[in-house]
């Protein structure tokens, strides 16, 4: 038989819980003591529902199994000390976590390879040691992992995928940090990854707030909001699998809103950048000038359409084409307050704007437009 509704349960020990809705379960365990035995005993389309607790472990989920919180409980699952992850899913189209906490200091939050799953509820968060939710696809077909009303908090990334599918609705990734590559962002998306953001926050982390990088890797945003990052709001370097963003609001970032080089096919609709803080930036021997961008397009950056973008209030250049390649459209934009408007340098002759809003600053602005580096998985 197969449950799909809300059922008063009991564990071992007669402790009651209540499996929470949205769960399909051929099969309902409850457990308050050994989890990681009874996953290791779970067959495909069961559900192990969890009672009020801290369960310390390495925990690894089945295929096909799902794991959440019962009604009303707090949960939280711990590492081990031992560096894995605090919980592996093994993806199936029945994998779900529901309603759980899981702290990261001790081992990377989640680890997923391959997909499918659902997380539904699922806050994740430690300190700057460990990522928050990794997410690779090292074989065979990738299949979606969704992320709905997910919080990934204080870790070294938040959502790292690499090759895999993650669409994430909804939720909040912040407070990323640390000292590694890629340490301190938000989201990373690379070796071909294929994500999707949709409704989500992410602000306050130490780098970059989206890192796009590599061949065929494609992210979308739509209606998400980008803020308060130190290093970038939105970088994307060397990839041209595309990237769209749709709406929403890239505000308060350092140095700029939203990077492109090295990158082809990135569209960018309706999309307010305002508010991107100046960073001093060595220019030289002594030397320095403080760099702060709405849009900055670099070198290679090519095949990039910017439509009905709200570029307003950035420290500097709202619009810089700093030695971009060709196929650079800027169409119906609002452009005002900063230093410049849109500013066109070193080569970029090929910049499709409207000229009435293109500004002379007498010289040649200084851009902090190198990689970021990236780890490989």
């Amino acid at each position: 038989m197969r449950f799909a509704l809300v059922l008063p349960l009991m564990a071992c020990g007669l402790q009651s819980a209540t499996a929470p809705g949205g769960l399909l379960c051929d099969r309902i365990h409850v457990t308050s003591g050994d989890l990681a035995a009874d996953l290791a005993a779970a067959k495909p389309n069961d559900c192990v529902i969890l009672t009020t607790g801290t369960y310390t472990g390495a925990f690894e989920l089945p295929v096909d199994v799902s794991l959440a919180g019962a009604t009303n409980s707090t949960v939280l699952l711990k590492g081990d000390g031992s560096g894995k992850p605090v919980l592996t899913i093994r993806g199936g189209r029945r994998s779900t976590v529901r309603g759980v906490k899981i702290d990261s200091s001790g081992g990377n939050g989640v680890a997923i390879d391959p997909g499918p799953a659902n997380l539904v509820g699922v806050v994740v968060a430690g300190n700057t040691s460990h990522d928050a939710l990794t997410s690779t696809c090292t074989r065979g077909a990738c299949e979606e992992v969704v992320l709905e009303d997910c919080e990934l908090g204080t870790s070294t990334v938040g959502l790292l995928v690499s090759g895999g599918r993650v669409r994430m609705v909804r939720g909040n990734i912040s407070g990323m940090g640390g000292s590694a590559l890629s340490d301190g962002s938000g989201v990373v998306a690379s070796s071909g990854a294929d994500v999707k953001l949709e409704q989500v926050t992410i602000e306050n982390n130490a780098q970059v707030g989206v890192l796009v990088d590599g061949a065929a890797t494609h992210v979308t945003l739509d209606q998400s909001v980008v803020r308060g990052n130190l290093e970038r709001g939105v970088w994307i370097q060397s990839s041209d699998g595309g990237v769209s963003i749709t709406g929403g609001a890239i505000t308060g970032n350092r140095l700029v809103g939203v990077g492109i080089r090295e990158s082809e096919a990135v569209r960018l609709t309706g999309v307010e950048i305002s508010g991107t803080q100046l960073v001093e930036v060595p220019t030289g021997i002594a030397q320095k000038e403080n760099v702060g961008d709405g849009v900055g397009l670099f070198t290679g950056a090519r095949d990039v359409v910017l439509d009905m973008v709200r570029a307003t209030s950035n420290g500097r250049a709202q619009i810089l084409a700093d030695a971009c390649g060709p196929g650079i459209r800027v169409t119906a934009p609002e452009v005002s307050g900063g230093q410049f408007r849109i500013v066109v340098q070193r080569g970029a002759a090929t910049v499709d704007a409207p000229a009435a809003l293109v500004d002379d600053p007498g010289r040649v602005l200084a851009t902090k437009s190198e990689k970021v580096p990236v780890a490989q998985q």
